[in-house]
């Protein structure tokens, strides 16, 4: 009875372990790339982690006039993949250089961070925009 169930688990997994579309593909350090606001394509056979974007500019901004009252200003930090814009970073930076100040009903300053890991397969086309210098990538080559 043992042998019958050595060998039916033996086949099963060879069975299971040589299906077509289980191969398990392996990634290879490539290099790392700077992204400036030119399109670059991904190329074929490579993967792109982007790991985050050197900023050209604050994410906040406080507009003040002549009596240090401030109002409200709106920054943003976004790259394009294939054309679209992606926040990176964003500000609603309303009343936020003067808390005791408040602006339209507010006195502070909020912001959203992408802080997740973005792939980008082939073919797919990346380049930095609004407030954003350059976009710090690592390019792996797929190894079947």
């Amino acid at each position: 009875m043992k042998k019958i169930i050595l060998i039916f688990l033996f086949c099963s997994g060879f069975f299971i372990l040589n299906t077509p579309g289980t191969n398990a593909q392996t990634l290879q350090f490539s290099r790392v790339l700077l992204v400036d606001n030119n399109d670059v394509t991904v190329p074929t056979g490579k993967i792109w982690k982007i790991n985050g974007i050197l900023p050209s500019s604050r994410l906040t901004t406080a507009i003040c006039g002549s009596s240090s009252i401030c109002g409200s200003s709106t920054t943003q930090h976004t790259i394009k993949i294939n054309g679209t814009e992606i926040y990176w970073a964003s500000s609603d930076a309303k009343g936020a250089a003067n808390p005791s100040y408040t602006y339209n009903g507010y006195a502070d300053a909020t912001a959203i961070f992408t802080n997740q890991v973005i792939w980008l397969p082939e073919g797919t086309t990346l380049a930095a925009s609004e407030g954003v210098y350059r976009i710090s990538v690592m390019e792996f080559t797929v190894v079947p």
